[in-house]
């Protein structure tokens, strides 16, 4: 039995800030997306203590960053799986996937990472939700 998928947001979350900075740009728009599938996927479970907690914590780490802040006040109020086919933002990054272009280092990073840690229901919203796409990026400069 695969762990939880709180469990495996901690652990992909623990990953990425242990990745080189330039990894972590690389991996960011990533980031949010996962966790809000994380957090839809635990509603439709009914595991609604661990969707709580997570997104509590994420709430707090996001005091930076508005738009997403906003979209976590949004996403609390998502309570029980049959609200999801009402719950407008759930449906629309239900709807939608996201575009990544990553270095072929740090696509094969992640996904070694996920393969290794037996994050099989992150990998599956990666297949699902996210187009990634690999190639060979120039070095990016710190800032």
């Amino acid at each position: 039995q695969p762990i939880g998928y709180g469990e495996q947001w901690a652990q992909l979350a623990q990953w990425l800030a242990a990745c080189p900075a330039w990894q972590q740009r690389e991996l960011m728009p990533m980031y949010f997306p996962m966790f809000v599938h994380c957090y839809i996927a635990l509603v439709a479970r009914s595991e609604t203590q661990t969707a709580s907690r997570i997104i509590q914590s994420q709430i707090q780490r996001l005091s930076h960053d508005q738009r997403h802040k906003d979209q976590c006040e949004q996403l609390r109020t998502l309570q029980q799986p049959s609200q999801l086919p009402g719950h407008a933002l759930a449906q629309a990054y239900l709807g939608a996937r996201v575009t990544m272009l990553l270095s072929s280092e740090t696509f094969e990073a992640l996904i070694a990472f996920l393969i290794k840690a037996k994050l099989q229901r992150l990998l599956r919203i990666l297949h699902s939700y996210f187009n990634l796409h690999s190639c060979m990026l120039p070095a990016v400069p710190e800032p």
